[in-house]
């Protein structure tokens, strides 16, 4: 749910705050990523 509301939000917002949301929806989608522990192929 935060990345959805750091999307929005930036969307809405200017200059550098909308690039701090972007940087923050990013981040939120990084730590629910599953790491895959070499498995991948």
């Amino acid at each position: 749910m935060p990345i959805v509301l750091n999307i929005a939000e930036g969307s809405g917002s200017r200059g550098g705050l909308r690039r701090v949301r972007y940087e923050n929806a990013l981040g939120s989608s990084r730590e629910t990523q599953i790491p895959d522990y070499g498995l991948r192929r």
